[in-house]
């Protein structure tokens, strides 16, 4: 569990779960390749602007969830991020409890700012999905966004099926983000 963390401004991982070994990252706080995490009440803000951004969508995420299946993100403050709350689906095998897989992840009550995005940016939330065998788009991998509030512009984004970007209607109309608030955009 990460709880009350403060973390701003970094170009590498403030925190990273992970089993496997990390190359140097732009995402602050990083849950990957583990299992059953809860990343509650932190403040990110200004991160994942330090490395060359060519993953496909979830680089420089202020919170990434990367192949970690039960996992609830809820209660942060995520603003000014390369991109806000992302999930990303990649083929990394399994463990000791299973797959790794973007499955069963809460993202909720959080409050996320997400402006002046470009092509590569500005991603309030959402899902990258490099894994031809898995989906996480697919309703039995219960992944979901309810309760958030968002602060945004006309260039704000979401990531979804079919791994690409999406405005906030067709992101509403998936449906996610049931429940939540949406300023600006």
């Amino acid at each position: 569990m990460v709880v009350q963390s403060w973390h701003a401004r970094q170009k590498g991982n403030g925190f990273d779960a992970d089993t496997f070994p990390q190359q140097p990252q732009s995402q602050l706080t990083v849950h990957e390749t583990s299992y059953d995490c809860r990343i509650t009440r932190n403040v990110v803000t200004g991160n994942g602007f330090g490395f060359p951004q060519n993953d496909g969508g979830s680089q420089g995420a202020g919170i990434l969830i990367s192949n970690s299946p039960n996992t609830e993100v809820d209660h942060n403050t995520v603003s000014g991020n390369y991109n806000g709350i992302m999930g990303r689906e990649d083929d990394r095998g399994s463990g000791t409890y299973g797959p790794y897989h973007v499955a069963n992840l809460s993202v909720h009550d959080n409050v996320v700012t997400q402006t002046g995005g470009t092509a590569e940016r500005g991603r309030a939330a959402g899902i990258t999905d490099g894994d031809p065998t898995a989906d996480p788009y697919a309703a039995a991998a219960n992944n979901v966004w309810t309760n958030n509030s968002y602060m945004c512009d006309g260039t704000t984004k979401w990531r979804w099926f079919p791994n690409a970007d999406v405005s906030k209607g067709a992101w509403l109309s998936v449906p996610q983000d049931a429940g939540s608030t949406f300023s600006g955009c």
